[in-house]
This record gives C-alpha cells, structure tokens and sequence, in this order.
C-alpha cells in the first residue's frame, strides 16, 4: 500500500510539472511568435540599421535563452528530488547539488537580462572610459 501511494503522489506530481511546463514553454513560444511577426512587419525600418540585431531578434533569443535555462534546470532538480525520495538517498552531496542546480537559474536570469539591455551595456561602456579618462590623467 505504502508503494502505491508513493506512485500515485510521484505520477501526480510529475503530471503537474509537465503541464506547467508545458504552459510556459507554449507562452513562451507565443511570444516568440509574435516577435518574429512584428519583426517582418517592421523589417524595412530595420534594413536601415542592419549592422546591428533588431530589438526583437535579442528579445527572442533572450526568451529563448531564459527558457531553455529553466527547463533544463527545472528537470534536473526533478530528476535529482526523485531519484533521492524514490531510493531515500538524502546524504549532504545529493542535497548539495540539488541546491545548486536550484538557485543557478535565478542566478544566471539577472545576469543575462543585464547583458540583453543595450542601455545597461552602452553604460558600463561609458563608466568604463569615464574612469580610463580618470586614471589615465594620473
């Protein structure tokens, strides 16, 4: 009986996880969708300054990359919760990178919609010369 509620709660959960993921990963792709659409919609304002990515090319590859991100590891925190219930394995290591696996996407999201904004990096680029300019006279 014990094994059967143990499947019964794992099957229920993993049904859960799949739908929500595939929630966000059918979000996600709508919003791909649209950007690509817009993207044609305005591609002869963009044939002027084809030198650089259009804003909704960046923005697509950021969703793109951010969901990827998180679905890898959403599942590899998943797999790792399991297989340590199913085989009760709970020592520091298992524990340990499931941890890391858990806090590496809100760790990487910042950063990588830091990298993604060009007023973020035009910026830093400015700071970076201000304190060239500063140093330099010295």
């Amino acid at each position: 009986m014990n094994h059967i509620i143990r499947a019964l709660i794992l099957t229920v959960a993993t049904s859960r996880d799949v739908f929500l993921v595939g929630v966000m990963l059918t979000t996600s792709a709508y919003m791909v969708i649209i950007l690509l659409r817009h993207q044609r919609q305005c591609k002869h304002v963009h044939s002027l300054s084809h030198l650089r990515a259009s804003p909704e090319k960046r923005a697509t590859q950021t969703i793109l990359l951010l969901v990827v991100c998180f679905v890898v590891m959403y599942w590899v925190d998943f797999i790792i919760s399991s297989i340590a219930i199913l085989l009760r394995m709970y020592d520091p290591v298992t524990l340990s990178v499931q941890k890391f696996v858990m806090n590496v996407y809100p760790t990487i999201t910042p950063l990588v919609q830091i990298s993604s904004d060009n007023r973020i990096s035009n910026m830093q680029k400015h700071m970076q010369s201000m304190f060239h300019h500063i140093f330099e006279k010295r």
